[in-house]
């Protein structure tokens, strides 16, 4: 469904700016997530009903697909990982696998 490799910089950087438009509490799951968006680029919106930013970065992406992802979550996730290439692949059933150098 989507699958790309980057380094961990680019999408942590990335996943800060979209993070910035999120809605922290909010009745609509949806607006608490970043939407990623694996074509030629990578790209990453978060949207809270009155703002939205988006931002895109050349990333390996080796399926194409949509997803939306909890934005603190993968923020945190992201955080603590080593400094190296992180593999994210996510699934028909939606489940998603991050690895990053050991981890």
């Amino acid at each position: 469904m989507l699958r790309f490799s980057c380094e961990k910089a680019l999408l942590q950087g990335a996943v800060n700016t979209a993070s910035r438009a999120v809605a922290a509490k909010s009745s609509i799951p949806a607006l608490e997530g970043i939407l990623l968006e694996g074509g030629d680029t990578l790209t990453l919106s978060g949207y809270n009903m009155q703002t939205g930013i988006r931002t895109k970065f050349t990333a390996e992406v080796e399926e194409t697909g949509e997803l939306v992802v909890n934005a603190r979550l993968i923020s945190e996730i992201l955080r603590r990982l080593p400094d190296d290439v992180v593999t994210f692949t996510a699934n028909e059933k939606f489940l998603i696998h991050l690895t990053c150098g050991d981890a």
